[in-house]
């Protein structure tokens, strides 16, 4: 006859497996494995965790004291890392954050912190539960340590998947429906651990805590879901149209945001391109920042350093391809950001004539010199180079000294 312990143990297994094996197909179907979809591959890391950790418990493995500490620690804290460690990929939240904290703005700074910061506290608390097992107040804070920690993980979480899909939503009782899910699983993970500080008190009610963590693994993977499926949906609102006027044009539901900044170049220390937007909500005119970075020079990176020269000259381009150069400007943009754009968002026409929409003393470009050494950067310059008059290849030497060879 299976035991209670059992029959729960093979339960999260089976659950989390589950989950971690569609996130992880999701996460490698999809060929571009930034943003989003790299956050996929955490989530999936983090229910492989809690599998791994309910196979151990499973087993029983007979291992010395010491070993068993560490395992147990370690295991118990890879969910709480991978979930952490997913919080700079979630679109549209922590804005701010990123704004103010660079490490958080670049994710794989924040995925170094994160992973530094779980190695020194899993050794600590290990050593401590290894040298002080008799002492209570040790091994008590230790565990009350863990069970916020993992609170705060799911907390924070769960409020960047509910943030993105309460924008579909219109059922308010829906919704409160999995924030009291989510609260579910919170306090599941404070019970829990408190039950092994206040044995006698909480253990009655020992299987109901169980029940609550099964049903929040549960309600996690399903937000996750439905995230992801959300998130899909906003991607595919931007399609590609034939038109009269335009051979491509990215047409969009509804504007939320404005181009307010460009900052663009090439960092000798990180030896990568970079593009920074700065963009203004329309409905509340907050402002917030997201970068792309790659590390080789692509096509349309250097229409995106042309276009940010010709607006600070005040010049507008034309050519045959400019339709496809502008959708590949966008797209290039697109693949790699969390925030999509439209072609109405990036450039004003005026009668065939294109320029940035963004004002030219909000356009900064960083190391022009080594831009102007790249040869597709010049060469991308001449295709337009009739598009400028004669003062304004002034400017252009002016502003862009790099450059003057160019105009020629």
């Amino acid at each position: 006859m299976i035991s209670t312990k059992e029959l729960y143990l093979l339960t999260l297994i089976s659950i989390t497996t589950i989950y971690a094996v569609i996130f992880y197909l999701l996460w490698n179907h999809y060929k571009d494995k930034h943003g989003v979809n790299r956050l996929l591959l955490f989530v999936s890391m983090a229910f492989g965790s809690w599998a791994i950790v309910g196979l151990y418990k499973y087993s029983e493995p007979d291992f010395a004291s010491i070993v068993n500490a560490v395992s147990d620690r370690v295991l118990s804290a890879f969910s709480n890392l991978f979930l952490i460690a997913s919080l700079p990929y979630f679109p549209n939240v922590f804005k701010r954050v990123k704004e103010k904290y660079a490490f958080f703005e670049n994710p794989e700074k924040w995925v170094f912190s994160v992973l530094v910061f779980f190695i020194v506290i899993t050794t600590l608390f290990t050593t401590l539960e290894r040298f002080f097992v008799d002492n209570k107040l040790v091994i008590n804070t230790v565990i009350v340590f863990d069970s916020l920690l993992s609170s705060l993980a799911i907390l924070l979480v769960s409020y960047a998947l509910l943030k993105n899909i309460i924008k579909l939503w219109s059922s308010k009782p829906l919704y409160y429906f999995f924030v009291a899910l989510v609260a579910l699983f919170v306090l599941s993970q404070i019970y829990l651990p408190a039950v092994l500080i206040f044995s006698e008190l909480l253990r009655p009610y020992y299987a109901y805590g169980l029940l609550s963590l099964l049903i929040g693994i549960n309600t996690l993977g399903l937000l996750t879901l439905s995230f992801f499926g959300v998130y899909k949906m906003q991607s595919v609102k931007s399609v590609v149209s034939k038109t009269t006027d335009n051979l491509f044009a990215v047409s969009t539901s509804d504007e939320e945001v404005s181009l307010v900044g460009l900052e663009l170049g090439y960092r000798d220390v990180e030896k990568v391109y970079f593009i920074k937007l700065t963009f203004s909500e329309i409905n509340n005119k907050h402002q917030f920042s997201e970068e792309i970075v790659v590390s080789k020079i692509l096509k349309p990176f250097a229409n995106w350093v042309v276009f940010a020269i010709a607006r600070k000259t005040n010049t507008k381009l034309s050519h045959n391809d400019m339709a496809i150069t502008k959708f590949r400007m966008v797209e290039f943009w697109n693949k790699f950001a969390d925030t999509k754009l439209n072609q109405d968002t990036v450039f004003h026409n005026d009668t065939g004539q294109f320029e940035l929409k963004v004002s030219d003393q909000s356009i900064t470009l960083i190391n022009t010199e080594f831009l102007h050494s790249r040869f597709l950067i010049r060469t991308t310059l001449s295709e337009f180079i009739t598009c400028f008059s004669q003062d304004q290849k002034e400017l252009i030497k002016r502003h862009f000294p790099a450059f003057e060879s160019s105009l020629k």
